[in-house]
C-alpha cells in the first residue's frame, strides 16, 4: 500500500471517528469540520496525526477545549482549535 493509500485509510477511519463520538453536537460539529478537510484536500499526514490526537481527547474536554474552559495542551492543539472555532463562525 503506497503513502496515500495509507493517508486515504487514515482520512477515512478519521471521518468516522470523527462523525461516531457519541455525543451528538460534537458528531455534528466536529464531524462537519473533518468532513470539510478531507473534502478539500486540506490534511497531510501531520494534519491527521494531529486531528486523530485531539481525538482522543474525552467528550467532556472536547466541550470544554471548544468553549474556552480548559486550554489547549500545546500550539498545535491551539490552531486546530481555532481552525474549528473559525469553521464553526462562518456556519
Amino acid at each position: 500500500m503506497t503513502s496515500s493509500e495509507m493517508l486515504a485509510l487514515r482520512c477515512k477511519r478519521l471521518l468516522y471517528r470523527a462523525t461516531r463520538r457519541g455525543m451528538r453536537e460534537l458528531d455534528t460539529t466536529y464531524g462537519a469540520w473533518v468532513a470539510t478537510l478531507v473534502a478539500d484536500g486540506a490534511v497531510d499526514e501531520a494534519r491527521v496525526a494531529a486531528l486523530e490526537a485531539l481525538l482522543e481527547r474525552t467528550e467532556p474536554e472536547l466541550l470544554d477545549l471548544l468553549q474556552g474552559r480548559l486550554a489547549p495542551q500545546n500550539e498545535e492543539e491551539a490552531g486546530l482549535l481555532r481552525a474549528l472555532n473559525k469553521f464553526l463562525q462562518a456556519r
